[in-house]
């Protein structure tokens, strides 16, 4: 199941999105994000509910990391608002079909949390 859900969740992330800006535990642009002291960038729902199930651990260091060491990263914020707003103002790049209904059932389907 592993590897299927993360070519969904990369299908997810808009063209031209920059990696900088995507959880390191789902892989998808973040809206609420948090930084670890070990400079994970996390989306702050998914990585509560890593330690829930995982415990202490950061995911991608595998070093000892709680909750309360995580930073708010209000200028990462900022700054896919404002990449989503430029993207929104250049308008649709092709057919755009893709991303109607059918990309919502999917989202639905794909639980970010399911790690």
């Amino acid at each position: 199941r592993g590897s299927g859900r993360r070519d969904k969740a990369a299908s997810e992330v808009p063209e031209g999105f920059p990696r900088d800006f995507l959880c390191g535990i789902c892989e998808r642009p973040v809206s609420d994000p948090v930084t670890s002291p070990y400079g994970g960038l996390f989306e702050r729902k998914v990585i509560a509910t890593w330690f829930e199930r995982n415990g202490s651990i950061c995911p991608l260091t595998g070093q000892p990391l709680s909750e309360r060491e995580l930073k708010d990263a209000p200028q990462v914020q900022a700054a896919v608002r404002k990449w989503f707003e430029d993207a929104q103002n250049q308008g649709p790049k092709g057919g755009g079909s893709e991303s109607g209904g059918g990309a919502k059932a999917a989202e639905a389907e794909d639980d970010p949390y399911d790690f």
